[in-house]
């Protein structure tokens, strides 16, 4: 029994393909790879990052990888990719994020423009009906 290597790090490449899809992205990258070296080099192979990819973006292919220059430093293209696209939408929420905080602050400035115009409209109403009456007082006493 001692002498079985029944450890996390030595199961069989097939095994751990199939745990390690169940990981997320950042699973993958901040705790798999410390597992050990077999783990790491199955963390950062394309059986692990390819159906990340695809099935998030639909839209890639092989020659995308390919072409993709990001993140030259990590050897599974599939992993850049991952990342490269990852951090692209990331800036593009951000970039919508703060063109909604613009668009909404511009939305608050107008309507308290609006509050402060019709503010001003109903005290020349007020002023206007109180001219109003106090002309038709002064009519009224005179009669």
């Amino acid at each position: 029994m001692e002498g079985d290597n029944l450890g996390l790090s030595h199961l069989p490449k097939e095994l751990l393909s199939f745990v390690l899809a169940y990981l997320e992205a950042s699973e993958l990258c901040e705790g798999a790879c410390l597992v050990s070296q077999v783990w790491r080099e199955e963390a950062d192979s394309k059986a692990a990052w390819e159906p990340r990819v695809v099935a998030r973006w639909p839209f890639v292919n092989y020659s995308f990888v390919q072409k993709c220059k990001a993140y030259k430093h990590v050897k599974c293209r599939w992993k850049a990719v991952y990342f490269a696209l990852n951090s692209q939408i990331s800036l593009l929420f951000a970039k919508f994020r703060d063109e909604g905080l613009h668009v909404r602050r511009k939305m608050q400035e107008e309507r308290q423009r609006q509050e402060i115009s019709l503010q001003r409209k109903l005290k020349a109403l007020r002023v206007e009906r109180a001219l109003l009456r106090a002309r038709d007082n002064t009519r009224g006493s005179k009669l």
